[in-house]
């Protein structure tokens, strides 16, 4: 699809869909990590895209790329580590939108029961 799909267009509308998303079932793991895939593939563009949006849509983004039952996960917290500082030294408003995001899953309960 990519290779008929102009890569600009291709990331607008895959980023698109994960604003305002949020984890709720297995499956939409996969839709996360293809999303989440496409970010470190060509994290330019995708910051490109994103600083198109407001402050609450990229903080939303974020927060479904980073949503799930287990978001303090240690091997979790170490891919948002890596991505924080690559987008830092892309864009300084992006990242602290991801951190912003991030942090608000953290205060939230997730999984009970374990």
């Amino acid at each position: 699809v990519q290779t008929v799909i102009p890569a600009e267009i291709y990331y607008e509308k895959m980023l698109s869909v994960g604003i305002g998303g949020f984890w709720d079932a297995d499956d939409v793991s996969f839709l996360q990590g293809h999303i989440s895939g496409l970010t470190f593939q060509n994290t330019p563009l995708a910051v490109k895209i994103l600083e198109k949006r407001t402050d609450d849509e990229i903080a939303s983004f974020w927060y479904f790329i980073h949503d799930g039952s287990h978001p303090d996960h240690p091997e979790l917290k170490k891919d948002y580590e890596e991505c924080y500082e690559k987008l830092m030294a892309i864009s300084p408003r992006v990242a602290r939108l991801l951190k912003v995001a991030y942090e608000k899953l953290l205060s939230e309960e997730h999984c009970p029961g374990h």
